[in-house]
């Protein structure tokens, strides 16, 4: 199977914004209060998803013979930075934790989808796994959306 330069890059990006994306879970979930084990339960799994779709795509370059980057993205800087400073100056709240997770899941839609509209050509069976991965974070994304909904609708 032959990997264009461009895909090869693509791939490398979103397997970087998704070892970022495991990073800030770990580190949400760090910033919450005790009470608040719900989070820190659908956190962990956020991060143990990420760790999942990373590896995933590694293996995809890994069976082209291609190096996997250890760079940080854009994206991913991007997403390490806003988490930092939204949870570090708007302090450790529920309410400011999920808004700072909120911000990253569209960064990372922003991330797949700019991967999934490139112009690169990528095998049918990787185009899946970018799609199917997609449509799982974007279902995180509508329940970070939900949580943050709800804890404004019960204040």
């Amino acid at each position: 199977m032959k990997t264009s330069k461009e895909a090869i890059c693509i791939l490398n990006d979103l397997i970087r914004v998704n070892n970022d994306r495991n990073a800030g879970y770990r580190k949400a979930g760090e910033e919450l209060k005790d009470e608040d084990i719900d989070l820190r339960v659908l956190f962990n799994q956020y991060a143990i998803d990420s760790k999942i779709y990373a590896n995933r795509l590694q293996n995809i370059l890994i069976a082209t013979n291609t190096d996997v980057s250890e760079d940080t993205s854009i994206s991913g800087q991007i997403y390490k930075a806003w988490m930092d400073v939204k949870i570090t100056f708007s302090g450790h709240d529920r309410a400011s934790v999920l808004s700072a997770c909120e911000y990253g899941e569209e960064s990372v839609q922003k991330a797949y989808t700019t991967a999934m509209e490139s112009e690169a050509v990528f095998a049918d069976f990787i185009y899946d796994i970018m799609e199917d991965q997609q449509f799982s974070l974007k279902e995180v994304y509508k329940m970070i959306r939900l949580k943050k909904n709800e804890l404004a609708a019960f204040k």
